[in-house]
């Protein structure tokens, strides 16, 4: 994986801001698993898996009146990974799963382990319930600055966690599922919590441009989604309704105070159907949803020096309109050679076939020729726009 950006605003010939962002990362991973049942719906799982990882970034950013320090970094983990799991597969009694993983992590020297456990209970002929408890650990993490930038594209940075600077990302999550399925109808209905540790953002001057400090945080999520499909001959339809709550708190940050995560999105609602009539398929996708949040600006000062400093409130604090789009598509399948099996698809697709015009980002910039009033700017996602397709699958 490969990475560069950059990102600049020029009036005339003069650059009054730049941004550079670099990443690379090579991933390389084997795994070997060893089964055997015993008994009657008893199976043990036992394997080890080896990864290695690569990961090197740098960025850096520059005004007409300072410049962000420098930062860049490179380094190579190897990690090892035995695992171990029991399962009871009844089908009319439970389904159980218990397992456990070591990783060693030579860039810290240091290993972690992670348990879990599923648990599946049929009931009432067409019901199950779940539920799933474990505890993972990541040794790859994003530097999530464009938390705190309004770049308007999401560009975080991966890297590789250390002793010093990037902690481990370790993470706690328990569900909970009911589902029925019977005929032609299937709802499913699942809750979850999930906490996060080891977090890292660096503000890259959005409160303060001269904080170029790292800053470590916690996220605690939590949310259920519900999914409902009916099939009706040729017709097949679906609704989802998702509920997220997704905070995050770091160290030396908006007071302290936990705020709404850049992916906090409250309430989501998809529908979709579909018809199918000898080799063509149609299809409708409506998509609803709550506005991401965004931090407004309370106030515009000018320091001695006569560079305009933005003031802001609670990070954010304020959330985008609601997000509103209905698509259509329609595909048509045929053979190109029936001896050689070659067939081939073409489709057409028309996004947004309302002409929505959808906020998905807000920036302010201060601008000095305005007598240091805020430049407001709103960027819309793509309006009506048909697309073509064309495949050949051998």
């Amino acid at each position: 994986y490969k990475l560069i950006y950059n990102y600049s605003i020029r009036k005339e010939d003069s650059n009054l801001e730049s941004s550079t962002r670099r990443n690379s990362i090579t991933d390389l991973a084997l795994k070997m698993k060893l089964f055997y049942d015993f008994m009657e719906y008893n199976e043990v799982k036992i394997g080890v898996e080896m990864d290695y990882k690569n990961v090197g970034y740098d960025f850096k950013g520059a005004s007409e009146n300072y410049i962000l320090n420098l930062d860049a970094d490179k380094k190579e983990n190897r990690t090892y990974s035995p695992f171990l799991a029991y399962t009871y597969k009844n089908p009319k009694l439970f389904i159980l799963s218990l397992g456990a993983r070591i990783n060693y992590y030579s860039l810290l020297q240091k290993e972690y382990i992670e348990p879990r456990i599923i648990l599946t209970k049929p009931f009432l002929k067409n019901w199950k319930v779940s539920f799933s408890s474990e505890i993972k650990h990541q040794v790859i993490s994003q530097i999530r600055e464009t938390a705190f930038t309004n770049f308007v594209l999401e560009n975080q940075l991966w890297t590789l966690s250390s002793k010093d600077k990037f902690p481990i990302l370790k993470s706690i999550q328990n569900t909970g599922g009911l589902s029925y399925l019977k005929d032609n109808w299937y709802f499913d209905i699942e809750f979850y919590q999930k906490k996060i540790q080891g977090i890292t953002t660096k503000t890259l001057g959005f409160l303060n441009p001269y904080d170029n400090e790292y800053h470590i945080g916690n996220s605690s999520i939590y949310g259920f989604d519900f999914f409902a499909q009916k099939t009706i001959q040729k017709f097949k339809t679906s609704f989802s309704y998702s509920y997220l709550k997704n905070k995050t708190s770091f160290e030396n940050l908006n007071d302290n105070q936990d705020f709404y995560a850049n992916t906090d999105i409250k309430h989501a609602i998809k529908w979709t159907g579909t018809y199918q009539w000898k080799k063509f398929q149609f299809g409708l996708l409506w998509t609803w949803n709550t506005g991401k949040p965004y931090t407004e600006i309370s106030n515009t000062n000018l320091t001695d020096t006569g560079t305009p400093i933005l003031q802001y409130d609670e990070i954010n604090n304020k959330r985008l309109p609601n997000y509103s789009r209905m698509d259509f598509s329609s595909t048509y399948h045929f053979i190109l050679n029936s001896r050689k099996n070659i067939r081939a698809k073409i489709g057409l697709s028309l996004w947004n076939i309302w002409n929505q015009n959808n906020l998905i980002n807000r920036e302010y910039r201060p601008n000095t020729t305005l007598e240091n009033k805020l430049e407001i700017i709103d960027r819309s996602g793509l309006k009506f726009t048909p697309n073509l397709l064309f495949r050949v699958l051998f």
